[in-house]
């Protein structure tokens, strides 16, 4: 996994306190899917797991692979 450096810009006010941030769009994307990820995961935290095996022969018997 490759830890990509962002290097924002800020909109800074009349006394010096930055107020906005600006970042590549595509930048912006990814720390959107990232937080999404986050937030899916963090719902999901409590439902039950299966394993790799079990999820496998699931979508076998469903035939999607």
């Amino acid at each position: 996994m490759e830890v990509k450096e962002i290097k924002p810009q800020f909109i800074i006010d009349k006394n010096g306190k930055k107020t906005y941030v600006v970042l590549p769009f595509t930048d912006y994307e990814e720390l959107l899917e990232d937080h999404n990820d986050l937030v899916v995961m963090t719902a999901r935290k409590d439902e039950p797991r299966i394993s790799f095996d079990k999820f496998e022969e699931n979508l076998k018997k469903d035939g999607l692979i």
